[in-house]
C-alpha cells in the first residue's frame, strides 16, 4: 500500500479538500471507528456485535482497501470531469495494477469523459463485459452508448442497445435523445413506441428525447401534436422543460398560431420559453409582437439572458430603435462583462458600428475584455477600425488566444486584406491553431495555392475534420485524385467521421474518373451516417455523379429521396436526364419545376436546351427560347445562343438559326459561327 499512497501524494494536488483521500492516508486504527462504515465492528450495546478490539486484522484490511478504491474512482472521475482524460488513465491502469478491480462506477467516469476515444473506450466494454459489470446493471451499458454517440460509430450504438440485458428508463431516455440528436428520427419514433409498450413509467426526460428528433416536416408536426397529447394524458404538460421542447418543435414546423396558444394556456414559464417564442418571433417577421412580449416577460420579474438580449437588439434593428436596445441594457442592475458582450453580438450580428462605441465604452468603465469582447467586436468591425482593434489585441494580451486569433483573421479576410491574413504564417512564431490554419488554408484554396494549403495544414499535429476536408479538396482542385482517395480511407482508418464536406469532394473525384462502383461505395457510407436525406447540396453531387457515370435510374432515385430540392437540384437532374438520351424527360422535369414555383435561371435554362439539343427537340427549344426572351428579368448569354444555332443548324432550319444569329444583342463568338458554318458546308448551302 506504500506505494499508492506515494502515487496519491503526486497526483491529488488540485483535489486538496478531498476528504476520501484524507481518509485514505490514515491508518487501520483509525479507520475503524467510523460508524456510518458497514463494515464497522464497533457498537459494544449488543451482545451480537463484535468489542473493538476483537476487530480482526483482515476486516480492518478489507476497508482500507474499500475506502483506497473509493478514492481512486473519485479522482478518474474527477480528473474526467476536468477533461484531463490522459491523467485518468494513468490512473486507472495504475488501479488496476495494483489490484483493485474497477467498479461500474470507476468506469462510467471514463465513458462519460468527452475527450476518451474510441479505442480506450473499446477496451473499457470489454473490460466490463469480463467483469460482468455490463450484465450487472444499465449504468454501463448506457455510458456506452453515450461513448459510441459521440463518435459517431451507429452499428455500435445499435447492438449495445439491442444486447444489453438490463435497461432502465436512462438507458432509453439516452437512447432516443441520441438518436434523435442525429436525424435518426424514425428511429428515435419507433423507440418511443417500444418504451410506452413496456409499461414503463415515462418521464420527463423520455418526452424532451422524443421531441428533440422532430425538425420540420409535416409529419412531425403531426406526431408534436400526438406527444403533446400524451402529455396531458400523463400529467407531464406542466413540466417546464417537456413544455419548451414542445415549444421548439411548434416553432420548427412554423406552426405559430399552436406556439402562441400553448404558450398562453401554460401557466408555468421560465426564461427558455420566452426566449424560444420571441426569436421564434421576430424570425418570423414579427418584430412588434416580440417587442410586447418582451415587455411583458419584464413586466413579470423574469431576468433577461444573454439569449434575449441577442433577440432584444435584432428586433429592436427590425423596428428601427436601436436606443431602445440599449435602454434595456441600461436597466439592467447587475451589468458585468457578460451583458456586455451580449450586447455586442447582437449589434454584431446586424451589423452595425455601434459594436465598436460598445467596446470604448466598456474600456472607460474599466472593464478588462475578455476573447469574446474581441471575437464579437471583430465580426463587424470596418477597415477602418481594424488596425486599431488589432494593436489593442496585442496590448492585452489576446493575440495568442485561439478564439481571438482566428476570429482577426477572418476579419481581415471578410474586409478584403487577403495579404494581412495570409502575413499571420510568417509572423505567428509557433506553429498556428488548428481553426487559424484552416481559416488560412481554405485562403489558399480559394486562390488556387493548393500545395501552399496542404503544406500548411501538414503541420498540424491533430488536425480536425475541416482540416482533412480542406487537404482533400486542394488535392481534388489539383485533378491529384489518387491522393484523395487515399486520404479518404486513412482519415476513415483513424476513426476522424467525414461529413458531407468530405463526401462532395471525394464524390467529385468519382465523376471525373467515371468511378462507378467507388462512387456507389461512398453512396452506402452516406447512408450509413445519415446524411444523404437532410443534405441538399451533398445529394446534388450523388446525383451529378450518377448521370455522369451513366447510372440515371440511381440519379432519379437520389432525387426522389432529397426532402429540400432547391433549384440546383433540378438543373443536375435536368442536364444528367439530358446527358443520358433522355431529352424529353429532360424538359417534363423543366416543366415540372416550374410548377413547383421555382423560377428558372440562366443555368437552368441551358441544361434544358442542352437536353434538346442532344435529343433534336427544335420545337421544344424554341418555346423555351422564346420563354426566356419573353422574360425581362432574364439575361442571355452567348451559351444559349451557341445551343440554339448548333441545334437549328444540324436539323436542317439554317434560316431560323441565321435569324437569331441576327437577333443577338452582342456579337456572335467563335463558336457559334464555327457551328453555323459546319452545318450550312453539311447542307452544301
Amino acid at each position: 500500500m506504500a506505494n499508492s499512497s506515494s502515487i496519491y501524494s503526486k497526483r491529488v494536488q488540485p483535489f486538496s479538500h478531498s476528504r476520501l483521500l484524507n481518509v485514505s492516508m490514515q491508518s487501520p486504527s483509525q479507520l475503524v471507528p467510523f460508524q456510518s462504515n458497514p463494515f464497522s465492528f464497533t457498537t459494544t450495546s449488543s451482545p451480537h456485535t463484535f468489542p473493538l478490539v476483537k476487530c480482526s486484522t483482515h476486516a480492518r484490511c478489507s476497508m482500507l482497501c474499500l475506502i483506497e478504491q473509493l478514492s481512486l474512482t473519485t479522482l478518474i472521475n474527477a480528473y474526467c470531469r476536468l477533461g484531463h482524460v490522459d491523467d485518468a488513465w494513468d490512473l486507472f491502469s495504475h488501479m488496476r495494477w495494483t489490484g483493485f478491480a474497477p467498479t461500474q462506477y470507476t468506469l462510467i467516469g471514463l465513458l462519460s469523459c468527452e475527450f476518451l476515444n474510441l479505442s480506450l473506450g473499446a477496451q473499457l466494454q470489454a473490460l466490463s463485459i469480463r467483469n460482468g459489470l455490463f450484465d450487472a446493471d444499465s449504468f454501463v451499458g448506457t455510458a456506452l452508448l453515450g461513448l459510441f454517440g459521440r463518435h459517431g460509430h451507429w452499428d455500435e450504438v445499435f447492438s449495445t442497445f439491442e444486447y444489453m440485458p438490463q435497461k432502465s428508463l436512462v438507458t432509453w431516455n439516452s437512447m432516443m435523445s441520441l438518436l434523435g440528436r442525429n436525424g435518426f428520427v424514425e428511429e428515435c419514433k419507433l423507440l418511443f413506441h417500444d418504451l410506452v409498450r413496456t409499461g414503463m413509467s415515462l418521464s420527463e426526460g423520455s418526452f424532451v428525447a422524443v421531441l428533440s428528433g422532430l425538425v420540420y416536416f409535416e409529419e412531425d408536426l403531426e406526431y408534436g401534436e400526438q406527444i403533446h397529447g400524451l402529455m396531458v394524458k400523463c400529467r407531464f404538460d406542466y413540466e417546464i422543460s417537456a413544455l419548451n421542447s414542445l415549444i421548439s418543435v411548434y416553432v420548427r414546423c412554423k406552426d405559430m398560431f399552436a406556439v402562441e396558444r400553448l404558450f398562453e394556456q401554460v401557466p408555468i414559464q421560465n426564461v427558455v420559453s420566452w426566449n424560444t417564442i420571441m426569436d421564434a418571433l421576430v424570425k418570423g417577421g414579427k418584430p412588434m409582437a416580440t417587442l410586447e412580449l418582451f415587455l411583458s416577460m419584464v413586466s413579470r420579474g423574469l431576468m433577461p439572458t444573454q439569449a434575449t438580449f441577442v433577440v432584444v437588439i435584432e428586433f429592436c434593428n427590425c423596428l428601427r430603435i436601436v436606443v431602445f436596445g440599449e435602454s434595456v441594457h441600461a436597466k439592467i442592475e447587475a451589468k458585468n462583462l457578460v451583458s456586455w458582450n451580449t450586447l455586442i453580438v447582437g449589434y454584431s450580428n446586424i451589423c452595425s458600428s455601434t459594436a465598436i462605441l460598445l467596446l470604448q465604452k466598456m474600456l472607460q468603465l474599466g472593464y478588462f475584455l475578455n476573447e469574446f469582447s474581441f471575437s464579437a467586436v471583430l465580426k463587424s468591425s470596418p477597415v477602418s477600425s481594424l488596425h486599431q482593434l488589432h494593436s489593442l489585441i496585442i496590448r492585452t494580451g489576446h493575440k495568442s488566444n485561439e478564439y481571438v486569433l482566428s476570429s482577426l483573421i477572418l476579419s481581415y479576410t471578410r474586409n478584403g486584406l487577403i495579404n494581412e491574413a495570409l502575413s499571420f504564417v510568417k509572423e505567428f512564431e509557433n506553429r498556428l491553431p488548428v481553426v487559424a490554419s484552416n481559416i488560412i488554408a481554405g485562403i489558399y484554396n480559394k486562390k488556387c495555392q493548393y500545395y501552399d494549403a496542404i503544406k500548411l495544414l501538414s503541420l498540424l499535429e491533430k488536425p480536425d475534420v475541416v482540416s482533412w476536408n480542406i487537404v482533400i479538396s486542394a488535392w481534388a482542385r489539383s485533378n491529384d485524385y489518387d491522393k484523395v482517395f487515399a486520404l479518404f480511407k486513412h482519415m476513415h482508418s483513424t476513426c476522424i467521421l467525414p461529413d458531407s464536406y468530405t463526401f462532395m469532394s471525394v464524390l467529385s473525384g468519382c465523376t471525373a474518373l467515371c468511378r462507378l462502383d467507388l462512387g456507389s461505395s461512398l453512396h452506402g457510407l452516406v447512408i450509413k451516417t445519415n446524411l444523404g436525406n437532410f443534405d441538399t447540396f451533398l445529394g446534388n453531387v450523388l446525383i451529378d455523379m450518377y448521370g455522369k457515370c451513366g447510372s440515371i435510374d440511381n440519379s432519379m432515385k437520389v432525387f426522389e429521396e432529397i426532402m429540400h430540392k432547391n433549384m440546383i437540384t433540378w438543373t443536375t437532374l435536368i442536364t444528367a436526364l439530358g446527358l443520358n438520351g433522355y431529352a424529353y424527360e429532360s424538359v417534363m422535369r423543366f416543366r415540372d419545376m416550374e410548377m413547383m414555383g421555382l423560377k428558372p435561371d440562366a443555368l437552368a435554362f441551358r441544361a434544358v436546351l442542352s437536353s434538346c439539343r442532344y435529343g433534336g427537340l427544335v420545337e421544344e427549344a424554341m418555346q423555351i427560347f422564346s420563354q426566356m426572351r419573353a422574360n425581362n428579368g432574364m439575361s442571355l448569354e452567348h451559351d444559349h445562343y451557341y445551343i440554339m444555332v448548333d441545334l437549328l443548324a444540324k436539323n436542317g432550319q439554317i434560316r431560323e438559326a441565321e435569324k437569331i444569329i441576327a437577333s443577338m444583342p452582342f456579337l456572335p463568338n467563335v463558336n457559334i459561327w464555327r457551328s453555323f458554318l459546319e452545318a450550312t458546308i453539311c447542307n452544301n448551302l
